[in-house]
């Protein structure tokens, strides 16, 4: 199937979120299909003004990669490559997607000798990330974006922290590591405070939920029912981290703390971010 003609409504809203992505300071910002549905020649705009896109598997008629593959940078002395791969499903006219397993084992062979933490930003299916995870013990964390899935739980991946806060802007992953070259270890006290604080806002959610004007008797219950399904997923975390034995004073694993905090409308909207999106073009 080829890729379709893009409507002007599609490439001023992709003007609008690029704008925003220059906005937000990103370190690192991985091509993924929504991206692209704007059309490539957008971010390649983007990029030349310094919008710092990474993907490793997107490739130029003639051959040349569209992107860099990865960005470097130093936090606190320590050096970390964020490597982007999208997803081969994604389309645009004009450029070809490889796969990106092949990728990685060009890159990341070169990526270890300079780099500290390697941490993988992809739109991949989240059933595929295990698989490169066992193939490529040397990515330390993984930033997943499988719309397919939404949501999903923070976890240890084979070696790698994963995580997916992909809901449409409603939760924002907080990730705190002491790292030291060491495998990953879950800060069990640190995450379980953070894990009841959550609870706490989530049951204040279900107490307080309410169906909006106008808003149809099955679309706020599906809104409750999401609510329900974080609470389940959050007491989940909270048993396992119950169920973990203490750690040992000597144990000098790199530890890690990482949980999702739902965001509310409620929440004050950042000035130049409405801005940008309520001008009119």
């Amino acid at each position: 199937m080829l890729p379709q003609p893009i409507a002007d409504s599609t490439i001023k809203l992709g003007k609008k979120i690029l704008r925003v992505y220059q906005a937000m300071h990103y370190d690192a910002i991985s091509v993924g299909p929504f991206d692209l549905a704007s059309g490539y020649e957008l971010l390649v705009s983007a990029q030349a003004k310094e919008l710092p896109l990474v993907s490793a598997n997107i490739y130029k008629k003639d051959g040349t990669l569209l992107f860099s593959p990865y960005r470097s940078v130093e936090k606190k002395g320590v050096s970390i490559a964020f490597v982007g791969l999208t997803d081969p499903s994604s389309m645009s006219a004009g450029i070809t997607i490889s796969d990106g397993i092949e990728e990685l084992k060009k890159l990341l062979p070169e990526l270890v000798k300079t780099q500290d933490l390697i941490v993988l930003l992809t739109s991949f299916r989240q059933s595929e990330l295990k698989k490169t995870i066992d193939q490529f013990p040397d990515i330390d964390i993984i930033i997943g974006a499988d719309y397919r899935i939404g949501n999903d739980r923070n976890q240890l991946l084979g070696t790698a922290i994963y995580t997916q806060p992909i809901r449409q802007g409603r939760f924002l992953t907080y990730l705190t590591i002491n790292w030291n070259g060491s495998p990953w270890l879950q800060h069990k006290n640190e995450e379980k405070v953070r894990l009841n604080q959550l609870l706490k806002a989530v049951n204040r959610q279900l107490i307080t939920i309410k169906p909006r004007k106008q808003e149809s008797k099955e679309h706020f219950e599906q809104r409750k029912k999401v609510i329900v399904a974080n609470r389940k997923k959050i007491l989940a975390d909270i048993h396992r981290i119950n169920q973990q034995k203490p750690v040992d004073p000597e144990d000098r694993s790199s530890i890690y703390s990482l949980v999702k905090l739902p965001l509310s409308k409620d929440i004050p909207s950042d000035p130049e971010i409405d801005r940008i999106f309520n001008k009119s073009r």
